[in-house]
């Protein structure tokens, strides 16, 4: 990705700025190997990043019976907690979890915002894939 200091700077602002939706705990972009490039709150350091990462892969293995597209963003709810994962540039992987499960279209906004954000402040063409904004 090549990312200067402003650049990780902006980044690790865009993750923050995930704080102001109801409930998020935590925030984390991945490579695509599952290493942290920036993470916040309760998703900070190398497991969150590495099961980020594991998420999108098995989802995408598991989904590879069906059709050979990869998964490119996926939604789970636990009783206590939801979880929204996107794919942006390059195959990275942005990770939110949230307590909150009664506002995942929010969650959703939420975490496309973030990545904008960083692709803008990265210099990257936007790539969000389930939908196109």
């Amino acid at each position: 990705m090549g990312m200067t200091k402003t650049s990780l700077w902006r980044l690790r602002e865009a993750l923050e700025s995930c704080a102001t939706c109801p409930g998020v705990i935590g925030t984390v972009l991945a490579s695509p190997e599952g290493l942290v490039l920036s993470a916040t709150g309760a998703l900070e350091g190398d497991i969150p990043a590495a099961m980020a990462a594991s998420i999108r892969n098995g989802t995408s293995s598991a989904l590879a019976e069906l059709t050979p597209s990869p998964a490119r963003e996926v939604m789970v709810w636990q009783d206590d907690g939801l979880w929204f994962l996107t794919t942006v540039a390059d195959n990275h992987v942005l990770l939110l979890g949230s307590t909150d499960t009664r506002h995942p279209g929010l969650l959703r906004a939420t975490a496309r915002r973030a990545a904008k954000q960083h692709l803008a402040a990265a210099g990257h063409q936007l790539h969000l894939w389930a939908r196109r904004e």
